[in-house]
């Protein structure tokens, strides 16, 4: 699900997250590391440097999905 480009960062981790726990009560087995990669490719070109910093800067292994939207959403 790729963000528009008129979308909030705020708006945009919430629709994320509705459809995140849908998936989670229909039985998708979905990590906080997966659902963070998948944010850090779906989001518009102009977040490319926040996520270049972020993966240079940060475990992704161990980033939450809270700490990466909220590291997003500064960038606005």
């Amino acid at each position: 699900m790729k963000m528009k480009d008129n979308e909030s960062m705020k708006d945009y981790s919430s629709r994320l997250m509705d459809v995140v726990n849908q998936m989670k009560l229909l039985g998708e087995a979905y990590t906080d590391q997966k659902v963070v990669e998948k944010i850090m490719v779906l989001v518009p070109q102009k977040f490319e440097a926040k996520i270049s910093v972020i993966e240079e800067s940060c475990d992704l292994q161990s980033l939450t999905i809270a700490e990466l939207t909220s590291k997003l959403h500064a960038q606005e």
